[in-house]
């Protein structure tokens, strides 16, 4: 259990290649929102950081990314502040950063 007042929570949206599967394995986008979700509950209460790294850069990553980004600003309009970290001008999607702060 947590003594601090203050905590954060990070997530990193993986993708398992080489694996026998037709492409890759990827976690869906209900189960990393659901554990958002019930990690912001207890960030709301405590105070602290919610950190996600996401990875547009493949089909499965996009569409997580974008469903990411789509959260965090709902989690805006509930009095977070909410940062996007990332590079700009590469040739493919860059990996980027959401922080979410209560």
């Amino acid at each position: 259990m947590l003594k601090s007042k203050n905590c954060a929570k990070a997530y990193k949206n993986v993708t398992v290649r080489g694996l026998t599967l037709p492409n890759a394995l990827t976690t869906q986008p209900v189960v990393t929102l659901t554990a958002l979700a019930a990690s912001a509950t207890v960030l709301k209460k405590t105070g602290g950081v919610l950190c996600v790294v996401c990875y547009p850069g493949h089909p499965a990553g996009a569409i997580k990314a974008t469903t990411l980004e789509e959260w965090m600003a709902e989690q805006a309009a509930k009095d977070w502040r909410i940062a996007k970290y990332g590079a700009l001008h590469t040739r493919r999607p860059a990996p980027f950063l959401l922080l979410a702060r209560t």
